[in-house]
């Protein structure tokens, strides 16, 4: 289910870009388009800040401004660092740049000590638990290596939450008095449920709907009301949020019934409904037609226990054209029947389809070529040595990744390049990751050298990304010899490989 998990990722990042009150995504986007300089935007995102009632939401907002406008963003910290009622603020921002997410518990801890009536503090504390430990329970896998965690932080989470348990006690007085409501219920609403709680968790969430809070998440209110067993309120709020996603232009009209099928999926399916989420799909004639959809109707049917039926669906997915030999072996739902008889018919079935349809991957790569001119550029490595793009005239294909840590997308690109560069890169092609908009360049640094990648990593690029136009990262384009952009890609695809070997190899054999 890769690209429903795919789609659920993009679902929850779009719904943190819209806090509360007069601080929506609306909200900023409507001011910033009646502003008249640049230092009124920065006034604008300034003001954003350090009066969002989300601070997760403000401090990831800053990393973005800090990564683009250094000095506007650091102009404004330093103005917060003179206001005493941003010391909380302050206290929050420090501790979410932690390199660690026990040194972020542990710091907070020690100021929930020291300075036990500091909300920000205990703010800290419940949205690293929010993030990486009760969203889990949502269903949403977690990677924390692709953030530059390590994956045992996790473990060590889970194991020491317990001394903060009673700490909830003191963020509902929180919510009682009246005072930071909305982050109060935040806390409050994942917490629940963490701890199964699904009523009061339900309750939380519909409250803070009401507020407008900015971390609301439809797909979430969706999978608790599963849970609960109201599936017209399931319904109801994969509407809201397919909605959302059309009202903001992230999607459009004709792409309703897919995202909303997405939707459904990700809310039956974590919310336990196997039987509906069955029902929904079969009763569906358009998607019984859709490979990917079939793909996954059958690690329904194993949750189910029918391996019949799984195995019979996998057939008519590979005869609507599925032939995704990867997805198929690390599917999580099927890995029960890998000791099956039939399994290894259908490794080579799905082989075959794949191989099936290799000049039409091919056409269809080759067809994404462009002729667009490379902005030179000069940046150096971490060791303080200086490339340029010039130098590579004539003599290599080059290969760009623009990337930053905070970009989950991202870091599911890296494995994947330094795997292609350390065993598919021809000799004459140099691929290089450009580190852009970087809140943190020392865990950069540190992801490269523990994960011991083969790329070249350079460092500070943002005016680089710039110049190419950037909208956003990842970002991939392939230069020929000549310095023209041939072909590029934006966002992650597990196809990237396949399409680095094809663009390539068509760049290396031009005259």
């Amino acid at each position: 289910m890769k690209k429903l998990l795919l789609l659920t990722c993009v679902l929850f990042i779009c719904v943190l870009l819209c806090s509360a009150s007069d601080y929506t995504q609306e909200t900023l986007m409507n001011r910033m388009q009646t502003m008249e300089s640049p230092e009124e935007a920065a006034e604008i995102f300034c003001d954003f800040v350090m009066n969002a009632p989300d601070m997760e939401f403000a401090h990831q907002l800053y990393g973005m401004w800090r990564a683009n406008e250094p000095e506007a963003a650091e102009a404004c910290l330093e103005r917060m660092q003179e206001d005493e009622n941003m010391a909380g603020r302050i206290v929050y921002f420090r501790g979410a740049e932690k390199d660690s997410l026990v040194e972020r518990i542990a710091y907070s801890r020690k100021i929930i000590d020291e300075q036990p009536e500091l909300f920000e503090a205990y703010a800290l504390m419940f949205d690293t638990y929010t993030t990486w430990l009760f969203s889990q329970s949502f269903g949403d896998t977690v990677d924390p290596s692709q953030a530059g965690f390590r994956p045992e932080e996790i473990e060590q989470l889970d194991s020491g939450f317990q001394p903060d348990n009673a700490k909830m006690v003191k963020i509902r007085d929180w919510k009682n008095a009246g005072k930071y409501v909305e982050p109060a219920l935040k806390y409050m609403g994942y917490y629940a449920v963490y701890k199964s709680r699904y009523d009061d968790a339900f309750k939380h969430f519909t409250e803070a709907e009401k507020m407008s809070a900015a971390w609301v998440s439809y797909p979430h209110i969706a999978v608790i009301a599963t849970r609960l067993n109201k599936l017209d309120k399931t319904h109801e709020y994969i509407a809201k949020s397919v909605n959302q996603w059309i009202q903001r232009g992230i999607i459009t009209e004709a792409q309703r019934d897919r995202l909303t099928e997405s939707i459904t999926m990700y809310a039956l399916v974590n919310g336990g409904a196997y039987k509906e989420a069955v029902e929904y799909i079969t009763a569906r004639e358009e998607s019984m037609k859709q490979p990917d959809t079939l793909f996954k109707l059958a690690g329904l049917y194993n949750r189910k226990g029918n391996t019949d039926a799984v195995f019979a669906t996998l057939d008519k997915a590979i005869e609507k054209g599925f032939n995704d030999l990867e997805a198929l072996t690390m599917d999580e739902d099927l890995k029960s029947l890998h000791s099956d008889s039939r399994w290894t018919e259908m490794i080579s079935k799905v082989q075959e389809a794949w191989d099936k349809g290799e000049s039409d991957r091919k056409a269809q790569a080759l067809a994404q070529k462009i002729d667009k001119e490379a902005p030179d550029w000069e940046l150096q490595d971490v060791e303080g040595n200086t490339y340029k793009l010039s130098d590579y005239k004539g003599k290599k294909v080059v290969i760009l990744d623009f990337w930053a840590t905070w970009c989950s997308p991202c870091m599911m690109v890296l494995p994947d390049l330094n795997d292609w560069t350390k065993n598919y890169k021809p000799d004459d092609v140099v691929v290089f990751c450009v580190n852009t908009w970087e809140r943190q360049p020392d865990r950069a640094k540190k992801l490269f050298s523990d994960n011991n990648y083969v790329m070249k990593l350079l460092m500070n690029g943002d005016q680089v990304s710039s110049a190419y136009g950037l909208r956003g990262v990842p970002y991939i384009c392939v230069i020929d010899k000549e310095g023209k952009i041939r072909y590029e890609l934006a966002g992650y695809t597990p196809d990237m490989k396949q399409y680095l070997n094809y663009w390539v190899n068509d760049l290396l054999e031009q005259k």
